[in-house]
């Protein structure tokens, strides 16, 4: 239990924001998920303005969470370093480019179609973010600098994929899909992924002499 204790303190020095970034995670979570259920009942004038809006606050709500999630990964180093925000904003990219492969999938531009498929898109097959994950581990072995993406990917796209599994579950191909997650657990879920990769950071940043914890974090 000590040496738990003890890797916490090392991994957060400012407990505080740790704390406050959690919070940040939740409240997001919690109004993004709150918005998209206020858009559906709104009747606006318009063929696609309900859509539209749908499709705005789900991917402004998966960036703030990739940004949200990365920020812990930073942790305190934002506090004295103004450039890692610049991370941040990366990872909220990454979060909200995997809707891209509605688009993909669709063959076309059209928001409707994109919003109407018969399947799940690729992009959205979580057994792909583990295969990504793993050939970007590969590749670090010889640009040890790739770890910045390898972590900044992993975070960026689970998180979309859990915070979608609250309506559909995760697909993990070729095993299917698993139960919806509620609310409380795809939030939890992200927590601790956010609370992993920042204790993977720390202990890569210590461990890799090639990488310096200057240069190892910085925007892709």
């Amino acid at each position: 239990m000590s040496s738990i204790l003890e890797t916490l303190r090392v991994c957060f020095p400012t407990p505080l924001l740790a704390f406050f970034l959690c919070l940040m995670i939740v409240t997001v979570c919690l109004i993004g998920d709150a918005m998209l259920t206020k858009a559906a009942l709104v009747n606006l004038h318009g063929t696609y303005s309900v859509p539209m809006l749908r499709a705005f606050v789900d991917s402004s709500t998966h960036a703030a969470v990739g940004f949200l999630v990365w920020a812990m990964v930073e942790n305190a180093s934002l506090l004295t370093d103004y450039s890692k925000w610049g991370n941040c904003i990366v990872a909220a990219v990454l979060a909200a480019s995997v809707d891209v492969d509605h688009f993909l999938a669709a063959g076309s531009f059209r928001l409707e179609k994109a919003l109407h498929l018969e399947k799940r898109p690729p992009f959205h097959n979580t057994s792909l973010v583990l295969l990504g994950t793993l050939i970007c581990v590969f590749l670090s072995k010889w640009r040890p600098k790739m770890w910045v993406f390898t972590l900044m990917f992993l975070s960026s796209w689970l998180s979309h994929h859990i915070r979608d599994a609250n309506h559909r579950g995760l697909w993990i191909a070729p095993f299917g899909h698993t139960p919806l997650f509620s609310t409380q657990f795809y939030i939890l879920c992200i927590l601790v992924l956010a609370v992993c990769v920042r204790i993977s950071v720390v202990f890569l940043r210590s461990s890799a002499s090639s990488i310096s914890s200057e240069n190892f974090v910085r925007t892709v």
